[in-house]
């Protein structure tokens, strides 16, 4: 698992690095994971507590109250509600979408994502994932696809 993770995020890190943007992965450094594998098999994971070794290790800089979560949590009602409540702001985003233009994302899906009713049980992330891009590319006023050389210098 850890060699499948670490190559999807080499890739991951690459990418960011070309765009100038550092991306770190602090759960695959080779300390983090031979403190893990260290660790007594019986603290590392149990049914009592959530990820009681992160836990621990997080503690002096996270609050007492995220500590005692017992799970990730939902967050659908909170999207949902921000969904319905964006609308006109959505559209307006969709209408002029810096992804849509570079042919990356069909504005129709993603219209019927941002504004349709979006099907019960399905996971937020694509949607999140991409409406995150959409506004990094806004915010740096980036192109997704660079110019050229040629291009640039006007030939």
């Amino acid at each position: 698992m850890v060699r499948h993770s670490a190559a999807a995020m080499r890739q991951l890190i690459d990418a960011t690095a070309r765009a100038g943007t550092p991306y770190s992965v602090p759960f695959l450094d080779d300390q983090v994971l031979d403190a893990c594998l260290a660790a007594d098999p019986a603290t590392r994971g149990t049914p009592f507590a959530y990820k009681p070794l992160l836990t621990a290790a997080v503690a002096p800089d996270v609050p007492a109250d995220l500590l005692r979560r017992t799970g990730k949590g939902d967050f659908s009602p909170d999207t949902h509600q921000g969904l319905a409540r964006h609308r006109a702001e959505l559209a307006a985003l969709i209408d002029d979408s810096a992804l849509a233009r570079a042919g990356l994302v069909d504005p129709d899906a993603l219209r019927q994502a941002c504004l349709g009713l979006y099907p019960p049980g399905t996971s937020y992330a694509a949607l999140d994932a991409t409406l995150a891009c959409e506004h990094w590319l806004r915010a740096h006023g980036t192109s997704p696809h660079p110019a050229s050389p040629t291009t640039a210098q006007g030939a």
